[in-house]
Parts: structure tokens; C-alpha cells; sequence
């Protein structure tokens, strides 16, 4: 669905967004989108990557985590880098966690991590510029970090469920809890960045 053609017969109290609005090419019109379909102070509860903060140790914890799961099959998210084919034109052999470059260069995890991302056409929103528009709501926003490694996790076993090919439901639920509590110990302990960020607007005028 075409988030900006959707016109619902009524507002809405509650929006909820979760890695979808770095999608939109026009996320001025996407937010308008918004606050068009949502009911004086209803709330918007949005969740992102935070692509700018990764580092070193955050995008190797990232894909030796991610490179263990494609070997034991658990996840197929290569394919897609966590992200559905349509929202974007792209280049199909940069879209996948790759250790070489073209030209045969061992990439380092940050080198993997920007080329996850770098082929999208158009260039994926961050954050900063996401909560900027965001603000626009005129609404109280709350801002936090969060984990969303899991979720991507849960991208790649729903691709594996519509191949054929994945584990038991339960066993892929027990898969996202384990690789969700790694995270949140990992960040808490400051091994690695938290690269989700949750943004909650409320009471919206």
C-alpha cells in the first residue's frame, strides 16, 4: 500500500510505524500523511534504524551474529537486507551482507555496513532528519534508543516462512528472544551502539 494514496474513512488515535518511514522518498508529505489521519492528540509511535551511529564493534557484532544465523539457515535477510523489493530501485548484487567489495578487498564491518544501505536509490532518511520532521507534529516527543537487530531477525524468518524453508514457528519465536536479550546485554554492558531508535509523539495539536 501506498501510505501517502490512503485515504481511511476516519482519524485514527494510535499510528504505529516500525522500520517503514526511512522507506518514503517524500517524508514531509508521509508526515503531513500522518497528521492528516491522526485524531487531535492521538500518538505516533515510530521505531528506526539509526544508521549514523554504528562503529566498528557495533557492525561486527552485527554481522557475525547475522553470518552465523545465514549459516545455520535461520535467516534468509541477505536477500533483502531487511527490506522488501518495491520500496526501492537497487542494485541487486549490493544488496546483501557481502564480505568483498567488487574489486576483491576484504570489507571491515564498517565497510559491510555502509554498503548494506549505500545502493539504495533514493538514499535511505536517518534519524536526526526523521525526528526533525517528526517534530512537525507539534505534539510531546520522547526519544530513546532501543534494540533492532531482533527485528531484522524476524525479517529474514518471514522470508524463510514464505520460501518454505524455515524452523518450527515456536523455534524462530525462541530464536528472536535469545538474539533480543543479547542485544539488550550487549548494549547495556557498552559492547555495542543501540542501532534502533524509538520516537513517541503524544498528545499532537
Amino acid at each position: 500500500m501506498d501510505f501517502l494514496k490512503f485515504e481511511p474513512n476516519q482519524q485514527f488515535d494510535f499510528i504505529f510505524s516500525i522500520l517503514v518511514l526511512h522507506h518514503i522518498p517524500d517524508l514531509v508529505g508521509a508526515v503531513q500523511a500522518i497528521k492528516k489521519h491522526l485524531k487531535p492528540n492521538g500518538t505516533v509511535y515510530v521505531e528506526e534504524f539509526h544508521l549514523s551511529i554504528v562503529d566498528h564493534d557495533t557492525s561486527k557484532w552485527f554481522f557475525d551474529h547475522q553470518d552465523l544465523l545465514e549459516i545455520a539457515e535461520v535467516t534468509s535477510i541477505h536477500q533483502h537486507g531487511g527490506h522488501h523489493h518495491g520500496h526501492h530501485s537497487h542494485n541487486h548484487h549490493a544488496h546483501n551482507f557481502k564480505h568483498h567489495s567488487h574489486d576483491g578487498h576484504r570489507m571491515t564491518p564498517e565497510e559491510r555496513w555502509k554498503s548494506l544501505f549505500a545502493h539504495f536509490q533514493p538514499k535511505l532518511h536517518d534519524c536526526p532528519y526523521m525526528i526533525e520532521q517528526l517534530k512537525t507534529l507539534n505534539g510531546d516527543i520522547q526519544v530513546e534508543s532501543c534494540p533492532l537487530f531482533f527485528r531484522l531477525i524476524g525479517t529474514g524468518v518471514d522470508e524463510r516462512r514464505k520460501m518454505g524453508t524455515s524452523r518450527s514457528e515456536g523455534s524462530d519465536h525462541k530464536i528472536a528472544q535469545k538474539i533480543l536479550q543479547m542485544e539488550q546485554e550487549s548494549i547495556a554492558e557498552q559492547k555495542i551502539k543501540p542501532f534502533g531508535l524509538r520516537v513517541v509523539v503524544s498528545n499532537t495539536k
